[in-house]
Parts: structure tokens; C-alpha cells; sequence
């Protein structure tokens, strides 16, 4: 098998270094091939070029979710390709649904030796696909903005997060949505609405807390129109997954389909933290599948 390692040039250079050196300390150099990113989108054109050749193939993301999810794009319409994620990024969100599994178990290539395999669900969302979450909203809005403080990550990987949220509530929070969930139609002013297969997104907060990424299921939670005052004291408790208790403020459903009746002159979508912008919403969970490879330590 081939051992193929998608590198986030975003990641400092010494980070970097540090990283090769591990991979050929581990594996044969005729059994890998390593490559870098070198602009937005490459690591799904990377992807999908390797994937082409019908070998089989093991993909390693090295970055963030936002990697993972290009990825994911890539590898799609090839069976033969497996998918390990070590992650070295800013926004490693998607890894923290495999609780008890630590970052630390990702990041050390021993533990891909005799590794664990799980097959993931994924969402379609019109024609792109999303492994960990797919959200409308505020957290959109705060996903545009988080880029605005990256150059903060240095305090702590949460910090742009906090920031881009703050700016955020500077500006409208609401908007009015017409919505199909499977067979229930609605109509209200909403906050967030999340479909999830990964249980948490946006630096750590966990909307969707009874998500599992190979239950066949899609998790939703919408949120209602909420104050700015509201908002922050609801922040801890959505960070922690409980804020569902609210049922006066909060549903949550378990359908295959989410879709977006009335949408606005365009809708941006934030797919596993990479935003798109598109003329109407479908999101489902698909018949394909990803082989996932997860760490054993």
C-alpha cells in the first residue's frame, strides 16, 4: 500500500521539517509520497490525482478540518483509498468525535501500525460533500470573520474563534428561514441550524452532542432567535453540548434531510469550516462512505 501524506503548506516551515523527519523514521521511503499544498483547493486536486491511479492508496491529512474536507472531495468517487487524519492544524475539530482518541494519538504515526478502521458517514451538500458538519448562520458569519484574527492563534488555537465572534455580534445575528427537516416543515427566525455527522465544530463548540460519524444519521439543532445577551451566557453551555436543555430556545431532530425552502438571495454554507456560497440548500446524508483510519496507541 501506498502512503501518501497531504501537507498544509500553511503549517510552519520547522513544524513541517519536524514532520518529514518522523514520516522516514517510520516508513519506507518507497512506500510514501509526500506532497504540499501550494494554493486554496490543491489538496482536492492532489487527492483526486492520486486517487485515480486504482492503486490501493492511504491518504494522510496533515492539517486542519479544512484539509480533511478537500480531501474528502477528492477521494469521493474511488473505493480503493483510505483516509487517516493527523492533525497539525489550527481547527481540529472533526478529531475530537473520536473521544477517547487525543490529538497526541493522531499526530503519532506509530499508532497507524496496526490502526483502527471506521466507516464514516458523509453529508452531501448540493454538489459538495462535508465529513464533520455542515451549518447557515451566525457560526457562518463567524467563520468569515475568525479570518480576520488568525494572526491570534498564538495565544491559544481558540482565540481567533472568540474574536470572530465577538465582531460578529456587532451585526445582525437572525434570519428568517423556511426549512424542511425530513418531513416536518418550518418557519421562524433562527440563530444557528447545524446538520452534524462530527459532534462538534468552531473551535470546540458541540451543537450537536448525541452526533456519531458511522450511525447512519444526520444530527440537526437549530436554535431561535436569541439576544446578545443570551448568547454569551449560552456560549459555555454550548461549548459543553448541553445547551439542548433549552427546549424553549433549542430543537434537535434525527433525519436524513435537511433543506432550505425560502432561502435569501444567497445562502453561505459553512462546510467542515470552509465557507461556500450558493443560490439554494440541500443537505443530506449519503450512500457513500469513508474508510477512515483512526490511530490505535
Amino acid at each position: 500500500m501506498k502512503h501518501v501524506f497531504i501537507i498544509n503548506s500553511q503549517i510552519k516551515k520547522r513544524k513541517r521539517m519536524k514532520f518529514y523527519n518522523n514520516i522516514r523514521s517510520i516508513y519506507k521511503e518507497e512506500d510514501i509520497l509526500i506532497k504540499e499544498t501550494t494554493y486554496s483547493g490543491h489538496a482536492k486536486e492532489i487527492a483526486k490525482e492520486i486517487s485515480s491511479t486504482d492503486e490501493n492508496i492511504r491518504i494522510y491529512a496533515c492539517g486542519g478540518d479544512g484539509t480533511i474536507h478537500q480531501i474528502v472531495n477528492g477521494i469521493k468517487d474511488f473505493s480503493k483509498v483510505e483516509l487517516a487524519i493527523i492533525p497539525l492544524g489550527t481547527g481540529n475539530d472533526f478529531i475530537k468525535s473520536f473521544y477517547p482518541l487525543k490529538k497526541q494519538d493522531f499526530l503519532d504515526l506509530r499508532n497507524y501500525q496496526n490502526s483502527q478502521t471506521s466507516y464514516c458517514n458523509i453529508l452531501e451538500v448540493n454538489e459538495h460533500l462535508a465529513i464533520n458538519t455542515a451549518s447557515i448562520g451566525l457560526d457562518v458569519k463567524i467563520a468569515q470573520n475568525v479570518d480576520k484574527f488568525k494572526f491570534f492563534s498564538f495565544l491559544g488555537s481558540a482565540i481567533p474563534y472568540y474574536l470572530g465572534l465577538l465582531y460578529s455580534m456587532m451585526h445582525s445575528l437572525t434570519s428568517v428561514y423556511k426549512i424542511r427537516i425530513g418531513e416536518h416543515i418550518l418557519e421562524d427566525e433562527f440563530t444557528f441550524l447545524v446538520c452534524g455527522n462530527g459532534k462538534y465544530y468552531g473551535g470546540g463548540y458541540c451543537p450537536v452532542p448525541k452526533a456519531e460519524v458511522n450511525d447512519d444519521k444526520m444530527d440537526i439543532c437549530l436554535i431561535k432567535k436569541v439576544t446578545r445577551r443570551k448568547i454569551l451566557s449560552l456560549s459555555h453551555k454550548y461549548k459543553l453540548g448541553t445547551h439542548t436543555a433549552y427546549t424553549n430556545l433549542v430543537s434537535t431532530y434525527q433525519e436524513n434531510e435537511f433543506e432550505v425552502l425560502s432561502p435569501e438571495k444567497e445562502i453561505v454554507v459553512n462546510l467542515d469550516g470552509e465557507t461556500q456560497v450558493c443560490d439554494s440548500l440541500k443537505i443530506k446524508l449519503s450512500d457513500k462512505k469513508v474508510k477512515l483510519i483512526l490511530p490505535n496507541p
